[in-house]
């Protein structure tokens, strides 16, 4: 299940041979804005972002760009100190 609101996913897993002992995990889901955010303070800097194996162009607006993260659900962040 995913909240849109805080962003935030529930995934329930088993193994193949223990159908009946289910785990849970939640995870919360950041944009690279939001990522960069995270980072202020932290001496960090996302100095590259990734999608689907893809740079991102960071300083580049993406309101055209529909796709960027909605049909691959997953980027990857670079950083630096």
């Amino acid at each position: 299940a995913f909240d849109h609101v805080a962003c935030r996913f529930t995934d329930t897993w088993w193994e193949q041979d223990q159908p009946g002992q289910r785990h849970a995990q939640t995870g919360r889901c950041y944009t690279p804005a939001d990522f960069r955010l995270l980072l202020e303070g932290t001496g960090l800097t996302l100095a590259a972002a990734c999608v689907a194996g893809a740079p991102v162009d960071l300083g580049a607006p993406h309101a055209g760009h529909a796709g960027l993260l909605s049909k691959s659900h997953e980027w990857t962040a670079v950083l630096t100190p």
